[in-house]
């Protein structure tokens, strides 16, 4: 009785990292859903943003526009599906040390209901809690088995910008380069 109920637990887990993971069909009842975009359907410098973009930072003091708002974003790359920022016409990402700028997207829309996105204060060596948001995994292809990669965020340069959690560190882009911050904020989901 005991050993059943674990597994109902394990699969009930599985189902709701799948359908926060998933694909925009999967989400489309949801409240929190990924929708496709490009880089010629957005430009965040003159506020034309999907409706419901997550705004998950602010860019700072580095250009003068009217909104310096950072959305997050994901997109396909080396196999794995990384979180990013949406800042300009591109989806950011860091990965392998570098910033890539990705023109095939999707932005995190969100709508009203009863859950709650929260930012909570973490670090490098810390327990993190048991609902973070996955926004992808890691490239399956390297025997990392698509390892879910966590939705965070971390101060840098005067701005507070969106990244993935690798290695249990928040791995951010920036001016053509990632960079992993071992002090961060993680993505929650609550009801």
């Amino acid at each position: 009785k005991k050993m059943t109920k674990n597994w109902l637990t394990k699969i009930v887990s599985l189902q709701v990292a799948f359908a926060l993971l998933g694909s925009s069909a999967a989400l489309a009842d949801q409240q929190f859903r990924w929708e496709s975009f490009n880089s010629q359907s957005v430009d965040t410098t003159v506020g034309d943003v999907p409706a419901g973009a997550f705004k998950a930072g602010e860019n700072g003091p580095i250009e003068s526009v009217s909104d310096d708002s950072l959305y997050l974003c994901r997109g396909e790359y080396q196999n794995g599906v990384h979180p990013g920022k949406l800042w300009k016409s591109w989806c950011h990402i860091g990965w392998n040390g570098q910033e890539v700028l990705l023109e095939e997207f999707e932005v995190m829309i969100t709508s009203p209901g009863n859950m709650t996105l929260n930012w909570v204060p973490s670090s490098r060596g810390a327990r993190h809690p048991g609902n973070t948001l996955p926004g992808g995994y890691n490239d399956t292809s390297q025997g990392f088995g698509g390892y879910p990669l966590r939705v965070c965020q971390a101060e840098y340069q005067g701005g507070m910008h969106p990244g993935k959690l690798w290695l249990d560190m928040c791995h951010i882009s920036w001016g053509g380069q990632e960079f992993p911050m071992t002090d961060y904020n993680l993505l929650t989901v609550n009801q």
